[in-house]
């Protein structure tokens, strides 16, 4: 998905701000600030609320010249955006933080760490756990999207849920044509499946139906093996009929719906598994990276053991940085 880039409306600035920058012109006539694409602006950011008066997220400059603008936040390149809401010492801790983990794991990919938790304490104490990370790249010829998920759930001590689920697709683009070609790999371990542990890997051809600026709509079909191990053993040759929905609803929502069915190829459609996820992401606070994701993911098996649901459905919440 590509980014919007609305033109929203100025927001007057506040007295404190015309006095700061009345008294420390210099300050910013010395300070560069990034563009999205890639020009530097002599211009020092204003810490503010982030936002215009219709809620779309802003970067207001202090120009030497010009005095104080306002852009869209699209305008101007993420690490110059500043932490909305956050003190100093916050957001240096956060770019601290992010800086040591982008040099040393998938350096110059974009990046996102989730988490929620939810828990009740009376007759019985529950604790439920999600937690994410998400990393990509794209460019003209390569298209990289790798995800990991970990769901674990208590019950007065004891685990009634530990489930790692780990996806790695690599997409090769060509220049020009909507068809592209595409490998998958896959891992899960759930404590509590017959067969604990599991390793996928496919390949096949993809095609993007739409993408523009707020759509994005993609297809898989492909063939692989899965291999199940830790308990039940099994080997099985798959399919794979894959489709990939994105759609920005505003600059700060968005939604996306994936949606992957592998086919057991023998026998030949007897059996199947269909993979379902929806992600519903909305921003907190513009430029800080926060956002709050509501999702539900859900794996039906058509033959499962007895004593098992042939749905695997879990839903959650949880805060997201994105750097």
């Amino acid at each position: 998905m590509k980014n919007l880039s609305g033109r929203p409306l100025p927001s007057p600035p506040s007295l404190a701000l015309l006095i700061a920058a009345g008294l420390a012109p210099a300050a910013a006539a010395n300070a560069q600030v990034e563009l999205a694409n890639g020009d530097t602006l002599d211009a020092a950011v204003v810490p503010t609320d982030g936002v215009d008066e219709e809620g779309n997220p802003v970067v207001t400059l202090d120009h030497p010249s010009l005095g104080l603008i306002t852009v869209p936040a699209s305008a101007v390149a993420p690490e110059d955006r500043g932490v909305s809401g956050a003190s100093g010492t916050a957001a240096e801790a956060a770019n601290a933080m992010t800086e040591v983990i982008d040099s040393v794991l998938f350096p110059g990919w974009d990046k996102t760490l989730s988490a929620g938790f939810n828990g009740r304490t009376g007759n019985t104490e529950t604790l439920s756990f999600y937690g994410a990370f998400r990393t990509g790249i794209e460019d003209e010829r390569r298209r990289w999207d790798v995800k990991a998920d970990y769901f674990r759930a208590t019950e007065d001590g004891e685990a009634t849920e530990s489930n790692l689920i780990f996806r790695a697709d690599r997409d090769w683009l060509v220049p020009g044509e909507d068809y592209f070609y595409f490998a998958r790999g896959t891992a899960e371990y759930d404590q509590f499946e017959a067969w604990e542990q599991r390793l996928g890997l496919y390949g096949g051809v993809g095609y993007q139906f739409l993408d523009d600026d707020r759509h994005s709509l993609l297809g898989r079909v492909g063939v692989g093996a899965i291999y199940e191990f830790g308990g039940n053993e099994d080997f099985t040759v798959e399919g794979l009929i894959g489709i990939e929905y994105a759609y920005q609803i505003t600059e700060n929502q968005s939604i996306e719906l994936r949606n992957t069915t592998y086919p057991a190829l023998d026998p030949f459609f007897a059996e199947f598994r269909n993979v379902t996820e929806l992600n519903y992401k909305v921003q907190i606070a513009a430029g800080d990276g926060l956002s709050l994701k509501l999702g539900v993911y859900n794996e039906y098996e058509s033959e499962v053991d007895d004593g098992l649901d042939n749905n695997d459905f879990k839903y959650f919440g949880a805060l997201v940085y994105d750097f």
